[in-house]
C-alpha cells in the first residue's frame, strides 16, 4: 500500500538535495520510511509552503558522519543540525505562484504541531486533495 507524507525542508533546498533528518525523526519515522513513500516537500519561513512531490526511492538512509561528500553540515527543515539523510527522487516541482501555501496545507491534513514537524504521514486523501490544488 502506497504511503503519503510531508516533509520539512530548509528554504534553501533544491530540487538535487536530500531530505535532512534529525536523530530523533530518524528514530521515530525510519522503520515507515519506505521506498516508493510519496512525499509533500514544505519549504519553512520564509517560504512557508509545499514546493515539490518527491519519492524516497530507496530505503537508504546514511549516517551525515559517514558521508565525506557533505562540504556543510545540513540542517534540518527546523533549522537544526542533521544527523541523517535519505535520497529523494523529485517527481515535480512548484514555481511561484503555484506553491501550495500553509494555510491549504493545515486546511487539508490534522498535524497539530504543524509546520514546526520534520516529518509527518499523511492520509491519501489529503495527498490527492493537495496534489490537485490549482492555485
Amino acid at each position: 500500500m502506497l504511503k503519503y507524507a510531508i516533509a520539512t525542508v530548509s528554504p534553501d533546498w533544491n530540487k538535487h538535495d536530500v531530505l535532512a533528518l534529525s536523530k530523533e525523526a530518524y528514530m521515530r519515522f525510519a522503520d515507515e520510511i519506505d521506498t516508493g513513500v510519496r512525499v509533500l516537500i514544505y519549504k519553512s519561513n520564509p517560504i512557508n509552503a509545499v514546493v515539490a512531490e518527491a519519492e524516497i526511492p530507496d530505503h537508504a538512509f546514511q549516517k551525515i558522519e559517514d558521508w565525506p561528500q557533505v562540504d556543510d553540515h545540513p540542517k534540518t527543515g527546523l533549522n537544526q543540525p542533521a544527523d541523517y539523510f535519505v535520497p529523494l527522487r523529485v517527481l515535480y516541482t512548484r514555481t511561484f505562484p503555484n506553491y501550495i501555501s500553509a494555510d491549504k496545507v493545515d486546511e487539508a491534513v490534522d498535524i497539530e504541531q504543524f509546520p514546526q514537524i520534520e516529518w509527518a504521514f499523511i492520509d491519501a486523501d489529503a495527498y490527492h486533495q493537495l496534489t490537485n490544488i490549482s492555485t
